[in-house]
């Protein structure tokens, strides 16, 4: 599995999410690093967690081909649309491989969001029955491994992570998050984590490195 973290900020959308692979099957951490989090086209980020990593892999990628192909950079709704069209298929070919080979289900979960004419906004789609989580300025939410743990972990450390104007320091919060996470579930989360942040005129991305390493 993995963390995955979502802050909408005033101006600003944020996503981190660290880079640990793991065998779907048994859950043992893998060599190489994972991509989790992605550039859509527009001011759009995407950040996906489940253990059907092999699968969710090209769920984004797909998105951002009908995306161009379509010309419809930034439109999360368009983004909402295909996201199902193209991830239930894949979210049920993930439950029906990984029942096959005896692993658990591939929980796929997408969160996405950008700035638009409305400013910032997230969503947060779980294909394990339809549920969507809305975000906007001011909001923060966290999903993964253990999810409910997750966010009950985030909001204690989003405390300890507010800046001179009472405003969360993103980089801080996903850094600490991960760092707990990395402790609880090595297996499941890692470092580096990637963070990107999404603005009207485009993102920038940071790698993040755990201290000391």
């Amino acid at each position: 599995m993995t963390i995955a973290m979502v802050l909408v900020g005033a101006d600003r959308v944020f996503m981190a999410a660290d880079s640990r692979a793991a065998n779907a099957i048994d859950g043992a951490p893998l060599p190489q690093e994972s991509k989790k989090l992605h550039q859509l086209d527009g001011p759009v980020l995407a950040v996906t967690a489940g253990f059907g990593s092999n699968l969710t892999g090209s769920l984004v990628p797909m998105v951002i081909s009908v995306m161009k192909a379509k010309g419809s950079a930034g439109d999360l709704d368009f983004i909402d649309e295909w996201l199902g069209k193209l991830g239930e298929p894949i979210f049920s070919l993930g439950c029906t491989l990984l029942k096959a080979l005896g692993g658990a289900d591939p929980q796929l979960v997408v969160a996405f969001g950008g700035v638009g004419e409305n400013g910032p906004r997230a969503r947060i789609k779980r294909f394990d029955g339809g549920l969507q989580e809305e975000m906007e300025p001011g909001s923060y939410s966290v999903f993964g491994t253990d999810t409910d743990v997750m966010k009950a972990e985030s909001s204690v450390v989003a405390t300890r992570c507010l800046g001179p104007n009472q405003t969360i320091q993103a980089d801080q919060w996903a850094y600490e998050l991960c760092r707990w996470a990395a402790e609880r579930w090595p297996n499941s989360v890692g470092f580096p984590l990637t963070l990107m942040a999404v603005g009207r005129t485009g993102g920038v991305s940071t790698r993040i490195e755990r201290a000391g390493e």
